[in-house]
């Protein structure tokens, strides 16, 4: 995806996470929920224009700091090589734009639980990122970035396929947990062990002796 392409994308996103915000405004009362405890009730409180700001604020600065790390990437080799770092301006976008909608339904109905949506979102970007990253080329910005995935092509393929097979499976365990056993330290976990241990795991694998050939 090319970074233009991109930057319209997340863009579109960002506005519809504030139209959310904007539709809701006449709908919720004068301060909301912000923050859930463990147990799912709500311990912090604030007015209506920061409750519905927060969101929309938080995906406009990620998604401008995303878009300007991309466009420090070198010319020439660099870029030509880079390919899917440009979809890092679309994926906090989308996922803050799912929070957003989550925030306001908790909002208007105390019943609806607002964390399984969440982890639910959670897994579904896990997914797609685990999926992705079998296909992402060389670059210095996205993937697993070790001395050895860098210096050998093979060991970054190898290494990447490794990490995103590893983020699928904690990924599809988190939404089984999410569907079938909510309970928020376990989801949490499988968060983590996606999100961090996975990585973790790849850049481990890396440097394995016998890995560059």
């Amino acid at each position: 995806m090319r970074l233009g392409r991109a930057a319209r994308l997340a863009a579109l996103l960002v506005l519809a996470n504030a139209a959310i915000g904007v539709w809701a405004w006449q709908r919720l009362p004068a301060a909301i929920a912000v923050a859930f405890g463990p147990d799912g009730l709500p311990h912090a409180w604030a007015p209506k224009p920061l409750g519905l700001s927060i969101l929309p604020a938080t995906a406009a600065l990620v998604t401008l700091g995303v878009g300007l790390a991309v466009s420090t990437l070198p010319g020439g080799e660099g870029r030509a090589r880079s390919g899917g770092p440009f979809g890092l301006l679309v994926a906090p976008a989308a996922l803050l734009l799912v929070a957003q909608a989550g925030f306001v339904a908790r909002a208007l109905d105390p019943a609806f639980d607002w964390a399984r949506w969440l982890f639910l979102a959670l897994a579904v970007l896990l997914t797609l990122t685990g999926a992705s990253l079998g296909r992402l080329r060389r670059n210095h910005l996205m993937g697993v970035r070790t001395r050895w995935t860098l210096a050998d092509a093979g060991v970054w393929t190898r290494t990447q396929r490794l990490t995103g097979r590893l983020m699928v499976a904690s990924a599809v365990a988190l939404a089984a947990a999410v569907a079938f056993l909510p309970d928020r330290p376990l989801m949490i976990a499988l968060l983590i062990l996606g999100a961090v241990g996975a990585p973790v795991a790849g850049a481990v694998y890396s440097a394995r002796p016998g890995r560059t050939g």
